[in-house]
């Protein structure tokens, strides 16, 4: 696995964003099925440079607000 990869996630509870890298956010959800605990974020995308992760945010901050 590519553990590079930077992710986008959301939470829809706290509404609130949050990054971290793939292989992280993966072995965070697999414990929590593991343990039968729900996972409130939700992955959005995932991003090979932060700088680009950071310019997706702010399209979908922007492209939310005018609905």
């Amino acid at each position: 696995m590519n553990e590079s990869l930077y992710v986008l996630q959301y939470s829809p509870e706290t509404r609130n964003f949050h990054v971290e890298k793939l292989h992280v956010m993966l072995d965070k959800n697999q414990q929590a099925f593991q343990s039968g605990k729900p996972v409130d974020y939700v992955p959005l995308g995932m991003y090979e440079r932060l700088d680009e992760l950071l310019e997706e945010k702010a399209r979908l901050i922007k492209a939310r607000a005018r609905r």
